[in-house]
């Protein structure tokens, strides 16, 4: 049996529990991991928490409202 370091298996559960968080906050998964593996390399640290489904999704909603006004 296969072994992954404890650094993969928080990664992999984190993956998942990001994937599960949006299916439940019903985002398309796709979208929002293309979005953030696009933005995370220029994203301020101290904003990081921005990254997060529940936060990208409130983002989402408001730079449409902003776009449609």
């Amino acid at each position: 049996m296969l072994t992954l370091p404890a650094s993969v298996r928080v990664f992999v559960a984190r993956g998942a529990t990001d994937l599960r968080t949006c299916k439940h906050l019903q985002i398309n998964p796709f979208v929002y991991l293309r979005d953030v593996i696009e933005r995370v390399s220029t994203h301020p640290a101290r904003l990081v928490l921005e990254l997060t489904p529940r936060e990208w999704k409130l983002l989402q909603r408001d730079s449409g409202a902003q776009a449609a006004a």
